[in-house]
């Protein structure tokens, strides 16, 4: 316990660092998970040893682009291979496959707890108190009890995502939660059960969203109903553990910079702040199973300059969906969630909303409604999506109910070209 205390207390440290000490441990960190990958791990080896690279050409973040981007495919592939056969003590966190195949990131339990701490830093630094009773909604195990709890700080409770949506309802009034963390489709699915007002059941003070993108509509219609709430966005996945953080001061995310190295790519180039690209990461905690500059899957921008909080980590916009789940036009124009969000913001009634492609030339919106909507409410919306689309598409409309509202991960744009044939996405 002592020796936890203390790795937390260095870990709140490194929230004081100027850039010029997290590059550096950056850069060590890079250098020891690439040479511990080339002694001790086969996949990658094996690939550096293909471009004819050995560890000492490894030196920085910038050396890193001499190696190849590796996917989930590949690791999946490579098996055992892409494990350290000496790792000990393991523990296995699982993806949940709904974005691609299941996997698993492999971890020892000292990488773990890391992990969890820097979690625990990320709620601090979001502005969770030591008195605040924190509620997560969604698909996270119970915590252990620690210390901490006993003495009543940092209290926290979990409701299972799979539980009935009454039965979440009346735990979420009963732990009257000052900070609730939230997948927005699980407390969608509570609110559509009871009458579509968070306040009526709790008032928290505090916000968490994570794991989805969180869309407009639903983001004011919760800051409607909790007037003066604050709400801050995680962004992270059971690969890399937490990989930004809300800043407490502005709209944007901090990168966890001195856990995980983030590089943001489109056609295998690094992008300028500002601009899109798909976020590669390399974990410098991980050497059990090692992710080098492996491809997240989701569409980012990193912000120009410094934020004014005055933390030195660079700041992100909030991630803008994943590349499979982003509408690709006739010209090969992308576009994510986010593009319709004027569409949909304020619709009076509206619940969720879905995209669905399976031809560059066609889309399915798809509404849910509390209520049936008025004449005129739904073709009206789809000609507002025709305009956003901009190009010939052919758009078609259909309602769905509050019972088809499933699961953790429900997606709002829906990409099936690559599996009906339509070949690979063009950035």
């Amino acid at each position: 316990m002592i020796g936890e205390i203390a790795e937390f207390i260095a870990l709140m440290r490194r929230r004081r660092w100027s850039a010029e000490q997290t590059r550096a441990h950056r850069d060590e960190r890079i250098r020891a998970l690439v040479a511990h990958a080339y002694e001790h791990v086969p996949y990658y080896r094996r690939m550096m040893d293909a471009r004819g690279l050995k560890p000492g050409q490894i030196r920085s973040a910038r050396d890193l682009e001499a190696l190849p981007v590796t996917r989930k495919q590949d690791l999946l592939a490579a098996g055992a291979d892409c494990v350290d056969p000496r790792a000990t003590d393991l523990y296995r966190v699982a993806t949940s496959g709904s974005s691609g195949d299941p996997f698993e990131q492999t971890l020892t339990q000292a990488e773990y707890r890391k992990r969890r701490l820097r979690e625990f830093r990320a709620l601090i630094g979001v502005g969770v108190g030591p008195l605040d009773r924190l509620v997560v909604l969604g698909p996270i195990r119970t915590r252990p009890k620690r210390v901490h709890r006993s003495l009543g700080l940092y209290q926290l409770e979990v409701i299972p995502f799979d539980a009935r949506p009454e039965e979440q309802a009346r735990r979420i009034g009963q732990a009257r939660p000052d900070v609730l963390w939230i997948y927005p489709t699980v407390l969608k699915q509570v609110l559509s059960h009871t009458g579509g007002r968070l306040s009526e059941l709790a008032r928290p003070g505090l916000l968490i969203t994570s794991s989805q993108v969180m869309d407009a509509p639903f983001r004011q219609q919760l800051l409607d109903d909790l007037p003066g709430a604050r709400m801050a966005e995680f962004y992270g996945s059971a690969e890399a553990g937490r990989i930004a953080a809300g800043c407490r001061e502005d709209d944007g995310l901090h990168l966890e910079d001195d856990a995980v190295h983030v590089e943001l790519l489109e056609g295998g180039r690094p992008v300028e702040a500002g601009e899109e690209g798909t976020t590669v990461i390399t974990c410098l905690d991980q050497f059990a199973m090692p992710l080098i500059r492996y491809e997240q899957g989701d569409r980012c921008r990193m912000r120009p300059g410094r934020c004014g909080c005055g933390r030195s980590s660079p700041v992100m916009d909030s991630p803008l969906g994943r590349c499979a789940d982003m509408i690709v036009l006739p010209s090969g124009r992308r576009l994510s969630a986010l593009a319709f969000d004027a569409v949909v913001r304020r619709v009076p009634g509206l619940v969720q909303y879905r995209f669905v492609q399976r031809r560059r030339d066609r889309l399915e919106a798809q509404f849910c409604f509390q209520t049936p909507p008025a004449a005129g409410v739904v073709e009206a919306i789809a000609g507002r999506v025709r305009e956003v689309l901009r190009e010939e598409v052919e758009v078609s409309v259909g309602l769905f109910g509050v019972e088809e509202i499933r699961g953790p991960k429900f997606k709002s744009v829906v990409s099936m070209l690559e599996e009906e044939g339509a070949g690979p996405v063009s950035g």
